[in-house]
């Protein structure tokens, strides 16, 4: 990578980046186990809103993310009738909406 890119990628995260991230998660996206969608946050910004980019900024500034915040569900569902192996499952993993807003600022 470039000299800018690198930059650009230890650069403080802003509020603005956040919000985008939160808002780029579809609605459609399964709730995670907190029971929330991210059409809940986006419906209720303007209370939520402080709490979720302060969240965020926890993990981005001390590298520190709540445990409560990291609980995920993961269901294991069978490709085949009768399977056998653990490679005849398909995992499905539910995250929460926070969880999921990191993980879309880390790959934009």
């Amino acid at each position: 990578i470039t000299h800018e890119e690198a930059s650009i990628m230890v650069a403080p995260i802003t509020d603005s980046e956040i919000k985008n991230a939160l808002f780029d998660i579809s609605k459609e996206k399964s709730p995670g186990p907190d029971g929330y969608t991210s059409a809940f946050f986006k419906a209720a910004r303007s209370v939520v809103g402080d709490d979720v980019i302060l969240a965020v900024w926890e993990l981005f500034s001390n590298r520190r993310l709540l445990k409560e915040l990291n609980a995920t569900l993961l269901a294991l569902v069978p490709k085949v009738e009768l399977p056998t192996s653990v490679t005849g499952f398909r995992p499905i993993t539910c995250y929460n909406v926070i969880y999921k807003t990191i993980t879309e600022i880390l790959v934009q």
